[in-house]
């Protein structure tokens, strides 16, 4: 009797290069899956902006990410009316910076005149991270207005000829005449939403519905940007207001008077909107001149440290292939075994 048996080596070499293939896969969806963990936390990251002036007011509350804002737009020169910048102003502006700027937050300086930023590009120190463009009458030159799309592009061109990133706000009685305003969108990278009239005159479910309406069309233009709501009134309004509309912005801004403020604490406490930020607090930050020397403008997630265990979709990879490949085997050998006496 004579057995003619199959070569079975280019299948068991098949069956193991599959098993290599289905390893590297599972281990790339676990990597993926624990990096989307690393990133995104478990609910809302909702940012803050508050004016420099209040830092003293809220350390306490802020995070990484979170964004400070101090001006250097034109004022009225007393007894002209002229409205002019300040060069007085912007050494107080580039002191206070400098005071803060170990503090891992973003930081940024609001000019009203692109020219004003042109003059200046040069000389904004680098832990500062935006600049934004406060377009309104009285601070903003008429012929800048007037051609509102070209100015905020060349706003913007100036900012990221320097990598700054770029803010902007309209009015909202200029968007409200303008609402193609807000394809601008495509040209900044956080778009400021001034709806605290709106909430103070027209109430919460007027507000809820303007802020969702423009957030969707912002980001038809910039999938990307940032949304920053600006609300003022009571704290019962602003929780009612930011529960429905949490998942639209990105950042909000509280509007006070200097001598009041606001109690983040609580509308963290009533609110899911911090759950999910990667750090709780300004680690070490206490006062801005306790940070240590070294530290960044804007501080990226914290990487977790390697546990040394080999990810569970690893191990089901490596079995699965190697069961495979034997079943390959063992088939290919059974059905290409002949008999003959």
């Amino acid at each position: 009797m004579r057995i003619f048996r199959r070569n079975v080596w280019p299948v068991v070499g098949f069956g193991m290069l599959l098993s290599v293939l289905i390893v590297v896969l599972a281990a790339s969806i676990g990597a993926a899956r624990e990096a989307t963990i690393v990133t995104t936390g478990t609910g809302r990251c909702l940012h803050i902006v508050i004016r420099v002036a209040d830092y003293e007011k809220y350390q306490e509350i802020l995070n990484p990410g979170d964004l400070l804002w101090i001006r250097a737009a034109r004022t009225a020169k007393r007894g002209t009316g002229e409205v002019l910048f300040s060069e007085e102003r912007y050494e107080q502006v580039k002191s206070r910076l400098i005071e803060l700027q170990n503090v891992p937050v973003r930081k940024c300086i609001i000019f009203s005149s692109y020219e004003d930023l042109e003059d200046k590009i040069d000389d904004i120190a680098p832990y500062v991270d935006m600049v934004a463009y406060n377009s309104e009458p009285h601070i903003t030159p008429d012929e800048e207005l007037a051609q509102i799309e070209n100015s905020v592009k060349r706003f913007a061109q100036l900012a990221r000829s320097r990598d700054l990133a770029v803010g902007w706000g309209p009015t909202i009685m200029r968007l409200n005449e303008q609402p193609e305003l807000l394809e601008l969108a495509s040209e900044v990278d956080l778009i400021g939403l001034q709806h605290q009239n709106i909430l103070a005159h027209l109430g919460v479910e007027e507000t809820v519905s303007q802020t969702k309406q423009r957030s969707l069309i912002i980001r038809e233009f910039n999938p990307n940007i940032e949304i920053n709501l600006q609300l003022k009134g009571d704290l019962k309004a602003i929780e009612d207001v930011l529960r429905q509309t949490a998942d639209y912005v990105d950042t909000v801004f509280i509007l006070t008077l200097p001598s009041v403020s606001f109690d983040y604490q609580q509308l963290f406490n009533d609110v899911d909107l911090r759950s999910g930020c990667t750090g709780q607090g300004l680690p070490g930050a206490q006062t801005a001149t306790e940070v240590a020397p070294t530290a960044s403008a804007t501080v990226a997630s914290p990487t977790p440290e390697p546990s040394g265990e080999t990810p569970i979709p690893c191990i089901g990879g490596i079995g699965f292939g190697l069961l495979l490949t034997l079943l390959v085997a063992f088939w290919h050998y059974s059905i290409g075994t002949e008999y003959r006496v």
